[in-house]
């Protein structure tokens, strides 16, 4: 088999947001499931997510149409790359994560992720992937003790360092998509931008009311906390308090 790979000095590396997600208890899920199963799991919501980007009336342009995202599973992980760092690149990124996200976890697939902004080299036909945001976006997804996505703060200071109409386009777009959370790091609590799965994952609960919709997502987790022991439990408890702590901020109740 020839692999083309190509010369180094055509190889074009670009700043890309990259979202990386991963599974936790895969190996139960690996084992009591075929890998066709499987497969359909993980890939079903980031074509779904992507499918419900394009779909948004009228808002392709302001939200970005997904067309520049690459998704990548290997194993128990999810790579999304933007194409670029463009504002739209950002926007189309931080709309598809938390609609991943919530049909992961509301499927019994808890996952938790980060974002990250930096140079990459993407070479989806060689399976290479390659970058400093990579990395940061593990690191700091292997750091936290929450189910959900939060930006590194590479991704922060992309926003910080928009010129001011730039910047209030994109606040005032992710403003429903994003919300500042205490969550767990080690043995502190630390507050991050966080991407708002709750909502989305009340509303798939398909309940009545929004006592009933957000208790549905309580219960969701506490269903987590049960079927696990040990410093997995850890997860699961932090994750109902940054819940608790998101209903009184949002006043949903």
């Amino acid at each position: 088999m020839d692999f083309e790979f190509l010369d180094s000095e055509d190889v074009k590396p670009k700043n890309r947001f990259v979202l990386f997600l991963d599974i936790l208890g895969f190996t139960s899920i690996i084992n009591e499931k075929s890998i066709k199963e499987v497969y359909d799991l993980m890939a079903w919501p980031i074509k779904t997510a992507i499918s419900d980007i394009k779909s948004y009336d009228g808002a392709l342009q302001d939200f970005g149409s997904g067309e520049g995202l690459t998704p990548f599973i290997f194993s128990d992980s999810i790579l999304i790359f933007t194409n670029g760092d463009t504002k739209e690149d950002l926007l189309a990124l931080i709309n598809v994560a938390p609609v991943i996200t919530a049909r992961l976890i509301n499927h019994g697939v808890p996952v938790k992720g980060a974002i990250a902004c930096g140079e990459t080299i993407v070479e989806k036909d060689n399976s290479i992937f390659l970058g400093k945001p990579i990395i940061d976006a593990y690191n700091l997804e292997s750091q936290v003790k929450y189910l959900g996505v939060v930006l590194h703060h590479t991704v922060n200071n992309f926003i910080f360092h928009l010129d001011d109409e730039d910047k209030i386009y994109v606040e005032d777009r992710i403003k429903e998509e994003i919300f500042f959370g205490r969550v767990n790091i080690g043995s502190s609590k630390i507050e991050h931008s966080c991407i708002d799965w709750f909502a989305l994952s009340a509303i798939l609960s398909k309940e009545s009311s929004e006592k009933e919709k957000y208790t549905a997502v309580k219960d969701l987790l506490r269903f987590f906390y049960t079927t696990s022991s040990g410093s997995t439990r850890l997860y699961y408890q932090n994750t109902i308090d940054v819940l608790e702590d998101y209903v009184k901020i949002k006043d949903v109740l």
